[in-house]
């Protein structure tokens, strides 16, 4: 299948293509036998191959080689924007709306479509990245998500399946480095192929374009099982075992009979014994569920394999009584300090709520509510004059309101400056205006008293309108004069236009009849005497010419006469016109200026006496926000002032006078029983200090800091008591428990000890399996070693064989010609791998070659291969600009060798080439000319990415 067209946007260097509906750069007919894409570096060639890359894979290898090499660090390219295109027109939020988005569609109608909004590509499995895939097979879509964790996964991704089924068949875990390397050779991947990849590298990529990927997994399963040193270390581990087991057996009988702890048997049964007596005491404790009984249930049988192991749990039991018996003792000590606290604190507490009653009773005593109360009166009556003056002001606003027409006054209609009219409503309104500006001084006198303004009242335009009066009158009737010779002048002028036309025709008579003519043949008349006498005609002129004289003279005065009138009806125009010149510049303009500097002068006195009122306004306000935050503040302290004194008098006569004295009486009593706190207190001993208010209140607070603040003090107390009783009956059960777990204890086996009985216990419960484990281990070491050579023999011959008999690579180089002894090459392999050598096989080429010799092998290998490779159902080879460093004499040779490829067997195999010469791609479009081609010229870059023609 050949990839036909490439749909490209927001990717890299290509951003939006505004010529297309859907702003992508579309490169169509790609599966044409020869595409040449054409243009300086940096205008997005490379940038194409990589879209079809990262479309295909979700990787692009080229950059993954950055963090690979150790060239970047991962955070350094993930602060790089080097995915998504970014304008440097574009806003922050327009590069974040920026989608990439990739589509391939293939000629056999499957499509390919990748998008993501992230700016850089996944680095590490943290990096949220994600990206969307969409595949277009047989009518229906399939979509998967694409994040950077799903490296972690152990399952492959179902996309990557399914990619790999549509191009080489069936999935392989190195399914995009084979079908990359079969199918694009890069810039740097022509050096890396030959001088950056080891012999090894080398002949992993050539065993996967010659489609031996299975006899490679074998090779390397069975060497890496060959050269691992666990298989040999168990074999020798299990050997050692054995003969360890029964020396081993003999240590152990020679232990139990020492400790007296007879046969295997006996000790067993004593252990089972002893441990179920210890469960029986537990479950009649109190405190069996804290020990977690569970936990020291027998297994269902003790042998000697789990022996030691329920006897170390034990051990670790006996801790846990052990760590009960202490902590239950830590915790009846605790609870008899706690329970003296209480009482300590329960003492003082009573004095502290003594004391407080006192103070409280001390600060009624000082009140002087008589001030409180007039200070209230005055500030209510001074909230309500503020709130007088605050309804005024809104009245005053109001008012002021109904002026505000003035801002928004229509006048300019009433005057048409251009025809010098001003109508009657412009006078009426600036009479309105008068009026309404003196009524607004007398209303807002008092506000205007503290405003400097010019107190001048406006222009009188009485003057202005007497003159307009007359002025248009006399316009008027210069405009009747006008109209009147005007009318008249047109009757003439088609009086003479008729008339002429007569003398005209009368005239072509005569000179058409002039023999014939004798008279006038208008009014028959032969005789012209007074014509003669006037010098128009000669008497001794024939009567034709007479007549003609007679004619050409009548319509001269004809002609004249229309001059006359017409210069006077000119006259009176002009006339007309300096009059209404004069009317604009002494009357028209005067009266809208004169209205202009009117409003103008009411509007800044309307908004001057706004301010004034708004700002007293605020004054205002602030006042009346200020007295009533006092009078709230006063009001609640007498409110709280009340609460108080009935709470400790216990009667509602606050207000009546008589507070004072009923204070004083109550703070009497409470005196006395602060005394008699003092006496009781020191007779109980509980206190070594002086019983002083402020002693008192250290001490409380000292000792609050050791007891937890629930419920009251006397219901503590009560609680602490029952603890107490409880936990000195818990300390009586555990005694028995300990002596128990202490016989049980004696039955275990010191370290050594139970290092033997362990060791023996293992060896002896898989001899026999260990015995048949190290025959099968051996046997399949030898069976492993053999076939790992016989893989790497066979690997080594195929490769050899389908290298030199691949014709085609020695072709291309010899054609290209790039060095002038070593015309042909050899490609085979040792043990360490494939080397590209001269002829005799002595001479390792890629140590030899320059750059640019190393390109052209590399590129001869590349296509030889390539076109040959049956393994990837993609027939199209793709090569970034391969002609660097070539000199003019082989690029001649490199196109005589894409034409041979194309008339050869293998024209099926289409290229798509990049190319920043365009001399080289002027050549091939020459050489090309009856063949497929399709080309594309990069002929600039712009804002928005690549300006690409196609040829």
């Amino acid at each position: 299948m050949n990839l036909k067209k490439v749909k490209i946007k927001n990717f890299r260097g290509y951003g939006q293509n505004h010529r297309l509906d859907d702003n992508s750069y579309t490169f169509e007919d790609l599966d044409q036998g020869l595409v040449v894409l054409n243009g300086f570096n940096g205008f997005g060639k490379t940038s194409f191959y990589e879209a079809i890359e990262w479309c295909l894979t979700d990787k692009i290898s080229r950059l993954h080689a950055l963090k690979e090499r150790g060239l970047y660090d991962a955070n350094t390219l993930k602060r790089s924007s080097y995915l998504k295109f970014i304008s440097p027109v574009d806003s922050a939020r327009e590069r974040e709306q920026r989608i990439a988005e990739v589509e391939l569609e293939f000629d056999n109608g499957v499509r390919i479509r990748r998008t993501t909004s992230s700016n850089f590509l996944s680095v590490t499995d943290r990096d949220r990245y994600e990206s969307s895939l969409h595949i277009h097979e047989n009518g229906d879509w399939q979509s998967f998500v694409c994040k950077s964790e799903d490296r972690l996964l152990q399952a492959v991704p179902t996309w990557e399946m399914q990619l790999a089924r549509l191009f080489l068949g069936s999935y392989d875990s190195g399914w995009k480095e084979q079908l990359f390397k079969a199918h694009f050779l890069s810039q740097e991947g022509m050096n890396d192929f030959l001088r950056s990849s080891n012999a090894g590298d080398r002949r992993s990529i050539l065993i996967r374009l010659l489609n031996l990927i299975p006899l490679e997994q074998i090779f390397d399963k069975s060497k890496a099982i060959k050269d691992s040193t666990r298989l040999s270390n168990k074999i020798n581990q299990l050997t050692v075992s054995i003969e360890s087991a029964d020396i081993k057996r003999r240590q152990i009988d020679d232990i139990f009979h020492a400790r007296n702890w007879g046969t295997f048997e006996e000790y067993l049964s004593n252990i089972k014994s002893s441990y179920s007596s210890l469960i029986e005491l537990i479950k009649q404790s109190a405190y069996s569920e804290e020990l977690n009984l569970q936990d020291w249930e027998l297994p269902e049988t003790i042998i000697l394999n789990n022996s030691s192991s329920v006897l170390q749990k034990l051990s670790l039991k006996k801790e846990l009584v052990l760590a009960k018996q202490q902590r239950v003792n830590q915790e009846f000590i605790e609870v008899g300090k706690t329970r003296q606290v209480v009482e300590r604190i329960i003492r003082l507490d009573k004095r502290i709520s003594i004391h407080k009653r006192w103070e409280q009773l001390n600060l009624l005593a000082n009140l002087n509510l008589s001030a409180d109360l007039f200070r209230k009166k005055e500030l209510e009556e001074s909230v309500s004059a503020i709130e007088t003056q605050r309804v005024l002001l809104q009245a005053k606003s109001n008012h002021l309101s109904e002026w505000s027409s003035v801002n928004s006054l229509i006048w300019r209609h009433t005057i048409d400056e251009q025809s010098v009219k001003i109508s009657n409503d412009f006078w009426t309104i600036y009479s309105d205006l008068e009026s309404d500006y003196k009524e607004f001084l007398a209303t807002f006198s008092n506000e205007l008293a503290g405003i400097d303004f010019d107190r001048a009242l406006p222009s009188d335009i009485t003057e202005i309108r007497r003159k307009y009066n007359e002025h248009i009158e006399l316009r008027g009737s210069l405009q009747f004069q006008i109209q009147e010779k005007a009318g008249a002048l047109s009757v003439l002028s088609g009086l003479n236009t008729e008339y002429s036309r007569i003398l005209d025709e009368v005239k072509s008579y005569i000179l058409g009849n002039q023999d014939s003519v004798d008279k006038c043949p208008v009014c028959l008349s032969k005789s012209f005497q007074e014509v003669i006498v006037s010098g128009i005609a000669n008497a001794d002129s024939p009567i034709p010419d007479q007549l003609i004289a007679i004619i050409g003279h009548t319509l001269s005065l004809g002609d004249q006469k229309l001059k006359e009138a017409t210069d006077e009806v000119t006259r009176l125009q002009m006339e007309e016109a300096t009059l209404s010149k004069m009317i604009r510049e002494q009357i028209v303009i005067p009266a809208i200026d004169a209205m202009h500097g009117f409003l103008s002068s009411f509007r800044g006195l309307h908004q001057k006496v706004s301010a004034f009122i708004a700002e007293r306004a605020e004054v205002v306000n602030q006042e009346q926000q200020a007295i009533q935050t006092q009078l709230k503040a006063l009001t609640e302290r007498l409110d709280k002032d009340k609460l108080q004194y009935e709470k400790l008098i216990g009667k509602d006569d606050f207000g009546s006078g008589n507070e004072k004295s009923q204070v004083l009486s109550v703070l009497e009593h409470v005196n006395k029983d602060i005394l008699s706190w003092e006496e009781e207190t020191i007779a109980s001993r509980l206190f070594d200090f002086e019983l002083t208010i402020e002693k008192v209140f250290e001490e409380m607070e000292s000792l609050k800091a050791h007891i937890e603040n629930i419920g009251s003090y006397q219901d503590q107390l009560i609680k602490l008591e029952q603890d107490s009783s409880a936990k000195l009956e818990e300390i009586q059960k555990i005694v028995p428990v300990l002596d128990l777990v202490e016989s049980l204890l004696s039955y275990l086996p010191g370290e050594h000890e139970q290092k033997l009985i362990e060791d023996y216990v293992a060896v002896t419960g898989s001899m026999e399996n260990n015995q048949e484990l190290l025959r099968k281990l051996t046997k399949y070491k030898n069976d492993t070693n053999s076939i790992n050579r016989i893989a790497l023999d066979t690997l080594q011959r195929v490769i050899t064989e389908q290298l030199e008999n691949n014709k085609l690579v020695n072709w291309i180089y010899k054609l290209v010609y790039p060095h002038p002894h070593y015309k042909e090459i050899r490609m085979n392999g040792d043990r360490s791998g494939i080397n590209v050598k001269d002829v005799t096989g002595d001479v390792i080429l890629d140590h030899l070659f320059s750059s640019a010799q190393l390109n052209i092998l590399a590129l001869s290998i590349f296509l030889g291969l390539g076109l040959t490779q049956n393994f990837s159902s993609w027939d199209q080879l793709f090569l970034d600009d391969p002609i660097q460093s070539m000199d003019d004499i082989k690029i001649l040779s490199f196109i005589d060798v894409l034409r041979a490829i194309s008339d050869s067997n293998f024209r099926k195999r289409s290229l798509i080439i990049s190319t920043h010469d365009d001399n080289f791609a002027k050549l091939l479009a020459i050489k090309y000319r009856n063949k497929s081609l399709t080309q594309y010229n990069f002929i600039g870059y712009g804002l928005q990415g690549p300006l690409i023609e196609r040829v």
